[in-house]
């Protein structure tokens, strides 16, 4: 019961979760040149899986709607569960990509997944392109980025019944430090490209709830509060890129660690959060033909 309840609450969830699939090369766009794609992502949190697969069903199965409810040992695991789903979600689905070369070895992006919104931009530190030669062919490639992202959403619909009793909001700001190295499969990732690389993120949170008649077991309402916490990650990942010139196929897997710290929930205890987050993706890549004609590999 517990794998079947799991698969269905999978299948309910869409992607909300922040921009985390490391796709890129070493290799910038080059300037003049556009490129942009799909991906299809997954991110699955160590911690969140937990929590939501007891707490939220225990709580769900034993609810009774009704003018008012008491802020149980189930409602404050459900209250737990919440905290961690919306500052690590497990969920799936597409997000869409667009590089455009700025400068010589910069480049600008935006991503889109559902709610979540991020705009990159990354510069090229080792590699380099000119008139074919010996040194024109060099196959390693560098380059580091800043990624900002913004994310404000409800959460998905079977979560609503607690939702709505605690009368939670929820919003992030992200920012993740990219280094990503790379090796070409031909001159200048004619043919595709190996790459693996190291980020470092920080995380802003602010959340609030506002408890449609909840009381404690002593009969105490409890009142709206709002709370701000901020958190680091590391993570490390590789992706393989193959393809030929114009298109590409860009299967990818990043690995996190963070500790998110401790978040006072509607009653005014705490939960302690803290785990890996696993981030699949594969990624259908398209380049213009812009500047193409000019390059010669």
């Amino acid at each position: 019961m517990r794998v079947l309840f799991f698969t269905l609450l999978l299948i309910g969830l869409s992607n909300c979760s922040v921009p985390k699939v490391m796709n890129q090369s070493g290799r910038v766009t080059p300037k003049g040149q556009v490129t942009g794609g799909l991906t299809y992502m997954g991110n699955v949190s160590q911690q969140t899986t937990v929590f939501v697969t007891d707490a939220i069903k225990n709580y769900s199965e034993a609810f009774s709607p009704g003018d008012t409810a008491n802020y149980s040992p189930n409602l404050e695991n459900a209250n737990a569960a919440i905290m961690a789903y919306t500052l690590d979600p497990i969920a799936f689905g597409p997000q869409f990509y667009l590089r455009v070369g700025v400068w010589d070895r910069m480049e600008l992006g935006y991503t889109r997944g559902k709610k979540a919104n991020m705009i990159s931009l990354h510069g090229q530190f080792l590699g380099f392109e000119k008139d074919p030669n010996e040194d024109s062919k060099k196959r390693w490639f560098g380059s580091a980025g800043l990624q900002y992202s913004w994310n404000k959403f409800a959460l998905p619909s079977y979560f609503g019944r607690v939702q709505s009793r605690l009368g939670y909001s929820f919003a992030r700001n992200d920012f993740l430090i990219p280094v990503t190295f790379s090796y070409s499969f031909g001159p200048n990732e004619k043919h595709g490209a190996l790459g693996f690389g190291t980020v470092i993120g920080f995380h802003s949170i602010d959340y609030s709830f506002k408890p449609e008649k909840v009381f404690t077991g002593n009969g105490v309402e409890l009142k709206p509060v709002a709370y701000q916490n901020r958190f680091g990650s590391i993570g490390f990942f590789m992706n393989m890129k193959l393809g030929y010139k114009f298109i590409y196929l860009i299967p990818s897997i990043s690995v996190y660690y963070q500790n998110y710290g401790s978040y006072p929930l509607a009653n005014g205890n705490s939960v302690e959060l803290k785990g890996f987050t696993f981030v699949p993706g594969i990624s259908l890549q398209l380049t213009s033909f812009g500047n193409w004609s000019k390059r010669e590999y």
